[in-house]
């Protein structure tokens, strides 16, 4: 309402100094200054012009010095219009009026104009309300919201206290004051840790229900529960039943049988996907039962690969890795763990492997020396002998158990190194010198020889009157 009225001065009168024509908004005063010699202070002014004529009219306006700005007529209803509704001459009469301070006043009192926002009123002094029908100040508001409140429940909005650090932690419900007490989020402990809770599921299918619930599983979730059951095998764990998540260990492996004992507090952290657990995990049953370094060969013929559980990150010097053959090996061979890259497998500190010095199904240990695997267990063909076989005249198949593994034959009519011997190698190794059995038999005839192809040993006596028989020793 301020806006609307005017300076107030006891009386004043001057002069146009120019004309205002019909809608002018500017005029200039001859004079401004009053009676007593006191220059009129700027701002908003009520001037009546042309007082003593026809052409009278009320202005509202702004003074800055003897200028006049913004214009506005005002009708005798106190509305008012932008611009002189009549035409003004150069030294009409201009005097102060208080009709419209009168009007506007008249207006808020009855309700009419209503109060200035920016420029609130106020007592002189701190007012006694007393009656119902009285202004209240804002003290006294204040103190009719603290002292005179309902405190709020969940049902009802009224008066809460805010909680300290302390009585978040220890979880106060009601503050000093007697009201409820409510957390600021600074002070809140993080959302995705929850209180322990004792497990009500049942062996390898764990189940908690916190308080308060989650309504979602979210990643960095964190829970701990008191296992009711060991587990046996891989294991999951359902919260708020919200569906069962699996729990991990070490990034990504499912538990193994024991890895939660019965009466363990569990610490379980949700991935997004899993539950990954936190405790430290147990490698006594691993150590116990050398999971950890073994696996079942899934290369090929002389390129071995396994796969070890867990991943090994790189190869190290000293690390043992045990595995069981799937073919047999043809000579110098490798081993690639966790796709690390193949290594050179040697015997002997650094010697080749030599055809068959590795069985299908054969189980092998190795240890890395930082450049190749050392094999540690015996290889499977050392230099040595194997078994005998009875020879008829004619073609001998090989005794299946040998045919793979034999690298020398000795064919003999008496005892092995007899005078007279035949020697055979398998093909690649050095040949032999003898060609004739000992004579000494009664059913060898001297001359005969023997020759060996694939799996067959043909002996060939001289002429076919005598057959030729013996025994065959095997070495490799």
């Amino acid at each position: 309402m301020t806006t609307k009225l005017g300076t107030i001065l006891a009386d004043f009168t001057t002069n146009l100094a120019t004309s205002i024509v019909v809608g002018g908004t500017t005029a200039t005063l001859q004079s401004a200054t009053d009676d007593d010699g006191i220059a009129l202070v700027s701002g908003r002014y009520f001037f009546t012009l042309d007082g003593e004529n026809s052409n009278k009219e009320h202005f509202s306006c702004d003074l800055v010095g003897t200028s006049l700005t913004n214009l506005q007529s005002i009708s005798r209803q106190g509305v008012e219009s932008v611009g002189a509704v009549r035409p003004h001459r150069i030294g009409a009469t201009v005097s102060l009026t208080d009709f419209a301070h009168i009007l506007y006043i008249n207006n808020l009192v009855s309700g009419i104009t209503k109060l200035n926002a920016s420029i609130p009123l106020e007592y002189d002094a701190a007012a006694s309300i007393t009656g119902s029908n009285m202004l209240a100040t804002k003290a006294y508001v204040d103190g009719v919201a603290v002292s005179g409140a309902p405190n709020a429940d969940t049902t009802t909005k009224g008066i809460v206290e805010i909680a300290t650090q302390d009585e978040v932690l220890s979880k106060t419900a009601t503050g000093g004051t007697g009201a409820s007490l409510v957390v600021r989020p600074d002070l809140m402990s993080s959302t995705l840790l929850s209180d322990y809770k004792a497990d009500t599921g049942t062996a390898n299918t764990y189940a908690i229900a916190p308080s308060p619930a989650i309504t979602a599983y979210t990643a960095g979730q964190i829970f701990s529960f008191k296992a009711g059951n060991a587990n046996t095998t891989v294991s999951t764990l359902n919260v708020n039943a919200l569906g069962v998540k699996t729990i991990k260990k070490l990034g990504s492996i499912g538990l193994a049988s024991g890895d939660i004992a019965a009466g363990m507090i569990v610490v379980v952290e949700y991935d997004g996907t899993a539950f990954q657990m936190l405790n430290p995990v147990s490698f006594a049953p691993a150590l116990q039962n050398g999971s950890t370094i073994y696996a079942a060969d899934a290369g090929s013929t002389d390129d071995y690969a396994v796969t070890l559980v867990p991943a090994m990150a790189a190869y190290t010097t000293g690390m043992i890795v045990n595995f069981k053959a799937n073919t047999v090996n043809t000579g110098a061979c490798t081993l690639n763990v966790n796709s690390l890259g193949a290594k050179t497998i040697k015997k002997n500190f650094n010697v080749d492997l030599a055809d068959s010095d590795i069985f299908a199904g054969q189980f092998v240990s190795v240890m890395y020396d930082g450049t190749n695997f050392q094999m540690i267990s015996p290889v499977s063909t050392p230099e040595g002998y194997i078994g005998t076989q009875s020879l008829a005249n004619g073609a001998n198949t090989i005794t299946s158990a040998y045919q793979s593994i034999w690298k020398k034959v000795i064919i003999s009519a008496g005892a092995d190194g007899a005078v007279g011997d035949i020697v055979l190698y398998k093909v690649g190794k050095t040949s032999g010198t003898a060609a004739c059995f000992v004579a000494s038999a009664p059913n060898f005839q001297v001359g005969a020889s023997a020759s060996v192809s694939g799996t067959t040993i043909t002996i060939s006596p001289v002429g076919n009157s005598v057959s030729a028989s013996g025994t065959a020793y095997y070495y490799k």
